[in-house]
């Protein structure tokens, strides 16, 4: 198999990374990440656990993708990424969901 994961980062026992796929300098990654081949991952992105990275992705350096956030296949990520996984966010005002 033939990939590159930068020596600065720790890399699960369960990472699954396809061909061609890249990881660079001090990214984080937690348990349960899928990363699909032909992808990308700049400097500095953290990932939190149970994260489905397809296809041709490229994330730009010093995002953060939450618990549970799936990036389909040929997509591409600004720096400085924030995905959200809450279901509710005040704005100083009472809502129902």
């Amino acid at each position: 198999m033939s990939y590159y994961i930068h020596p600065s980062v720790e890399v699960p026992r369960d990472l699954i990374i396809g061909e061609n796929s890249r990881i660079f300098a001090n990214t984080v990654l937690a348990d349960q990440v899928w990363i699909g081949k032909n992808t990308t991952i700049g400097k500095l992105v953290n990932f939190e656990e149970d994260v489905y990275i397809g296809d041709n992705v490229t994330i730009y350096s010093q995002s953060h993708l939450t618990s549970g956030l799936v990036i389909k296949d040929n997509v591409w990520i600004g720096p400085m990424f924030m995905g959200l996984n809450t279901k509710r966010i005040r704005h100083i005002r009472d809502f129902e969901l």
